[in-house]
């Protein structure tokens, strides 16, 4: 049975048609951290939240300050414990600055407690809506919207003698920045570079091939010392995994921490703190030599000493394909063949992942808001799985600037199930979870706004899976008052109107109760989707292909 497949079972058992069975329902697997702003205001800061995104779905905020995780055996050399990297007060969360009794890592752990009680029902946010202030273009790379929030940052920064990021770098478009870090990877095919900092602190998703297990998905994060970072990773209980410590090939030594659903690999090094968020486990197939071996596929001798980029000119914002601008499905198939011809994804410029499949993208032009205008959706599938991307968009007449006139109302993974009540629920990439409901997303629909509002992440916890892990206390008895051996979580980033913002852990009955009240007797949209082919552009919207066209590399004219 397909995710999908197994998704649409069990979320149509919420209609009254249907006898609920609560069948068919891990902890979110994305990197995350600040809190999100207004849809608008978060596209215009879109480069600078994958930074602080490690990204899709939030995690680790205490990267440097974890508890005492892995007990070790008295015959292996002292590890200093992933504890010691987990943010005081929060159970998962990890900071991807430093250890805790870091400056980098005090400074996170107290910028974190200040939002945790800042704006908490988001009335200024909403407030402050689509409109980014100028006077924070500053701060733009940390989601501060208010001067109340810059003056506590800057307190912050200066009691702990750092700097603030001034400039990132889209790798893409400059991969000269990497300097000495373009040999870190073994096998380039593997990586996924995505931006750098004007200090050397960088960001890349990608794989590692690791014989007698296969592809391990991974994500990278170096944060040079001396710099404020906000990027945090959530890792579930700290004291599931497994560690030690381990000498690689290229002579540095890091810390290693077998997990149940994902792993970790550590590197404290001079002047920069390097960290691995592998998306594999115990729970899947993955030993310790296995996790040795995704470690080797890296030279951690390029990563220090840090060499900042020099100085690269802004290439300012990309140049939208000449024509006319006015029309809605002229400038939809300019940003089609954008994709198709020059590999330009509509938010963030060009990417250089292996294509497997040129016509694994899929686009519609539909409207799926049902507000009497067509919006144009795009899933971007045919990229390893970090860099896949899902968008609605809605063409916007009133644009001036050197961007394709498009705003964008909803980008996430590109799963998507639209229903006509305007809740759009949208798959999670990964399932790290314990429980089989895959994770997902809800949004919700802003008909004054135009635009989709974030209700809900969901997962669930099975008491057969939970045990099999052996995480106990992620499964609990007494809240499964329904004997079903599932409980599912909910947590509540903005507040969905029906419940406050923060995380439920429910019975079925609650859960199923709540999702009814979500979805009332909606149903899915049939979306008309299409391969993105350049005869299916023409057929849809018109227009004609460029008259020269230079498509990236192993990827056909169309």
């Amino acid at each position: 049975m397909s995710n999908r497949e197994l998704y649409k079972r069990t979320f149509s058992q919420v209609h009254p048609s249907y006898t609920p069975k609560w069948e068919e329902q891990e902890e979110l697997s994305a990197w995350r951290s600040g809190r999100p702003l207004a849809p608008r205001l978060a596209t215009a800061a879109a480069l600078c939240a994958t930074a602080a995104v490690l990204c899709a779905t939030a995690f680790t905020t205490n990267f440097l300050g974890l508890r005492d995780l892995f007990p070790r055996k008295q015959a292996e050399p002292p590890v200093r414990p992933v504890t010691s990297v987990v943010l005081p007060g929060s159970e998962d969360t990890m900071s991807l600055s430093g250890y805790m009794d870091s400056p980098e890592g005090q400074a996170l752990a107290e910028w974190e407690e200040f939002l945790d009680g800042y704006d908490t029902d988001h009335a200024i946010l909403d407030q402050v809506g689509n409109y980014l202030d100028p006077a924070f273009d500053k701060y733009i790379c940390y989601n501060v919207y208010t001067q109340d929030m810059a003056d506590k940052l800057e307190e912050i920064v200066a009691k702990y003698g750092l700097k603030l990021h001034t400039q990132q770098i889209d790798l893409t478009a400059h991969p000269e920045a990497l300097g000495p870090l373009a040999d870190f990877v073994k096998d380039k095919k593997e990586t996924y570079w995505s931006y750098m900092y004007e200090d050397g602190s960088c960001h890349f998703d990608g794989w590692a091939y690791v014989e007698d297990y296969g592809l391990v998905d991974v994500q990278f994060q170096r944060s040079v010392k001396g710099t404020f970072n906000d990027a945090t990773l959530n890792i579930g209980d700290p004291a599931a995994y497994k560690q030690w410590t381990y000498q690689t090939s290229s002579g540095v030594e890091v810390v290693l921490a077998l997990g149940s659903s994902k792993s970790l690999i550590l590197a404290d090094l001079p002047d920069c703190f390097a960290t691995f968020n592998v998306f594999q486990g115990a729970g899947n197939g993955m030993t310790r030599e296995h996790l040795e071996g995704v470690a080797e596929r890296y030279d951690f001798s390029k990563l220090t000493p840090v060499e900042p980029p020099e100085d690269i000119p802004d290439p300012g914002p990309l140049q939208a394909p000449a024509g006319e601008r006015t029309d809605a499905r002229t400038v939809y198939a300019q940003v089609l063949r954008d994709l198709l011809y020059s590999g330009l994804l509509p938010d963030s410029g060009p990417y250089d992942a292996v294509r497997v499949d040129p016509a694994g993208d899929q686009f519609a032009v539909y409207d799926v808001d049902f507000d009497g205008e067509e919006e144009l959706i795009l899933l971007h599938n045919d990229d390893i799985t970090a860099g896949m991307r899902g968008y609605v968009m809605k063409f916007d007449p009133t644009y001036t600037g050197t961007w394709a006139p498009v705003s964008f109302q909803l980008a996430d993974f590109p799963d998507f199930a639209f229903y006509d009540n305007g809740v759009v629920q949208v798959l999670c990439s990964h399932n790290q979870t314990h429980g089989e409901l895959w994770p997902f997303e809800l949004y919700g629909y802003d008909a004054d706004g135009d635009y989709y509002y974030h209700i809900a992440s969901v997962y669930s916890a099975d008491k057969d899976l939970a045990r099999e892990a052996e995480v106990g206390d992620v499964y609990s008895a007494e809240i499964d008052t329904s004997g079903t051996g599932r409980i599912y979580y909910v947590n509540f980033v903005y507040g969905s109107g029906v419940e406050p913002a923060g995380e439920r852990v429910w019975d079925s009955e609650e859960y199923f109760a709540w999702l009814d009240s979500v979805l009332g007797r909606s149903q899915e949209v049939e979306i008309p989707y299409q391969h993105l082919t350049e005869q299916n552009i023409a057929d849809t919207l018109g227009g004609q292909p460029p008259m020269q066209t230079v498509p990236p590399d192993g990827m056909p004219e169309g």
